[in-house]
């Protein structure tokens, strides 16, 4: 049995593809909001992987994410992981996953709108002062800043994106499952860090080898 770990934002992602999966698995999310504090991910993670006892082996969907991942034992199994910075990599091409990270880009996505800071934010000036003053503030805060927004072309991702316009410079990219699938389907070894049980991620942070495998 495979135990895979997620960020949370892959659920909608994984739920399209979980059925072309030819192996038993078990599936544990963690919480976008968790991005927000990298050391208490990092223990989180290390948790998971720690009890994940009957598995043969763990896939971690996450990239480096502010350096979550870095140090992560796999103390049970052998471990693989993506080789991406990031989780929004997983969710579109090679050339626009570098070139979004080379410009250190703001990015949303289907399931990763809800409860962000900027969007909370937003509700609060709502209340406080109504959705007019709301979006002059909004506009006044945020109008230099462009949003990416990965789309998969679905009734919410279009709408997401005409909530984002109000407030928001907005550029759409194309998003695309082919990563996600290349990873949880039989694997290649392609675009993956295998690390092997009693070693650990060491995460390297340059653009091509992104991360490997070291002794504990």
């Amino acid at each position: 049995m495979k135990q895979i770990i997620a960020c949370e934002i892959f659920r909608p992602f994984f739920d399209k593809i979980k059925q072309q999966l030819p192996y038993a698995y078990t599936v544990t999310y963690v919480t976008i909001a968790s991005h927000n504090h990298p050391s208490l991910l990092h223990d989180k993670l290390q948790s998971l992987c720690d009890e994940a006892y009957d598995a043969d082996e763990i896939i971690l969907l996450y990239g480096i994410c502010g350096n979550a991942i870095e140090g992560l034992c796999a103390r049970t199994c052998d471990m693989y992981v993506p080789r991406v910075h990031d989780c929004f990599a997983l969710l579109c091409d090679d050339n626009c996953a570098e070139d979004l990270q080379v410009k250190n880009a703001c990015w949303r996505c289907l399931s990763n709108m809800d409860g962000n800071d900027q969007n909370k934010e937003y509700a609060s000036y709502i209340e406080s002062y109504g959705k007019e003053m709301a979006d002059y503030v909004m506009h006044m805060l945020y109008h230099e800043q462009t949003l990416l927004y990965v789309t998969f072309h679905t009734q919410k991702d279009n709408e997401n994106i005409a909530n984002l316009k109000e407030t928001h410079k907005v550029e759409v990219i194309e998003g695309t499952l082919d990563k996600l699938k290349n990873i949880l389907l039989p694997k290649d070894g392609q675009g993956l860090l295998h690390v092997r049980k009693g070693n650990k991620i060491c995460c390297l942070y340059d653009m091509v080898e992104v991360m490997k495998e070291e002794n504990i």
